[in-house]
């Protein structure tokens, strides 16, 4: 089969490109073999959500309002949330997301293909992607593989690693929020992001991984990492494989939101590639911005210094 655009990963950035895409009238592959496993809610802005509203065209309330955000961020003491972007926000279930977007994809003629890219190959006029058991050509390729940036690492060079950060969740037996609060608290080791959502508590927990004597099951990277490159001829990269950021900006799903969005725009401009270099200049000015605000983040707390975790981001 024949596209004007193929997607690799169906999560947040290649779902919502897909529909944001399927709107402008383009015909669209969606390829994406996994169904992501993560179990503890996340957290989204007002902005986020009003914009993930429009998306999926609706005006349905599908997460719970956030009533309380709190740290211990710098100091024992509880305080004040240490980021919150607009407003308190809400919480939302990352799975639920990336569904309903590929429902709205579908709903707008897009293709959905549950399978594994094998190889990618680009002639003159277009890209072909063998998926194993069939393949499909496309004019114009969008890498939203996420962190793995599975075409962007093997097409333009290993992605730029800044730490070792992962992620490991799941539920707590007792309660220790309010319902619908969520509490950010450092560590020693790392940081934990604690959130009580319609009753149910969760707890991730963020350390480096080699710091962690045997991660959990499900464990997955949360590292900071941004592409060699993010746009060459005919293909771009969006969200994670663009650029991974550190779950402490709570940004990643809005980044992801905003690059779909650049990417669909550029997509239906006369000049292209002018529009893709415009989207990376802003992408590598955007990341530089990221590393200095992250670094000021973690520099405010200042009890374990000398422990490996803080002393790398010092």
């Amino acid at each position: 089969m024949r596209y004007d655009v193929a997607i690799i990963g169906g999560g947040p950035a290649g779902s919502a490109v897909s529909v944001l895409l399927s709107l402008l009238g383009a015909a669209v592959a969606l390829i994406d073999r996994t169904i992501p496993d993560i179990v503890a809610p996340e957290t989204i802005s007002n902005d986020t959500a009003r914009f993930l509203k429009a998306l999926l065209g609706s005006d349905d309330n599908f997460g719970n309002a956030i009533g309380a955000r709190s740290s211990r961020w710098g100091a024992s003491r509880r305080v004040e949330a240490l980021m919150v972007p607009d407003g308190l926000g809400c919480f939302i279930d990352r799975r639920w997301v990336d569904q309903a977007l590929r429902r709205r994809a579908q709903s707008l003629g897009a293709t959905t293909l549950r399978a594994h890219v094998w190889q990618v190959r680009q002639t003159a006029e277009e890209w072909y992607i063998d998926l194993g058991t069939g393949a499909v050509t496309a004019s114009f390729l969008i890498d939203a593989s996420g962190r793995a940036c599975w075409f962007t690492r093997r097409h333009a060079g290993a992605p730029v690693v800044y730490d070792r950060l992962i992620a490991q969740s799941g539920n707590l037996e007792h309660q220790v929020l309010p319902t619908n609060e969520a509490a950010l608290c450092a560590a020693p080791y790392g940081w934990r992001f604690l959130s009580n959502c319609a009753g149910a508590t969760y707890c991730t927990s963020f350390t480096d991984v080699d710091l962690c004597a045997r991660p959990a099951p499900g464990a997955r990277s949360a590292r900071s990492q941004r592409a060699a490159a993010v746009a060459g001829t005919r293909w771009c990269a969006i969200g994670d494989a663009a650029g991974a950021v550190d779950p402490l900006s709570s940004s990643g799903l809005s980044t992801a939101f905003r690059d779909a969005t650049e990417a669909s725009g550029a997509l239906g401009e006369m000049n292209v590639s002018k529009s893709l270099r415009a989207y990376s200049d802003r992408k590598r000015s955007d990341y530089i911005d990221y590393l200095l605000k992250r670094r000021r983040y973690y520099r405010l707390e200042a009890r374990w210094r000398r422990q490996p975790f803080w002393t790398r981001r010092q």
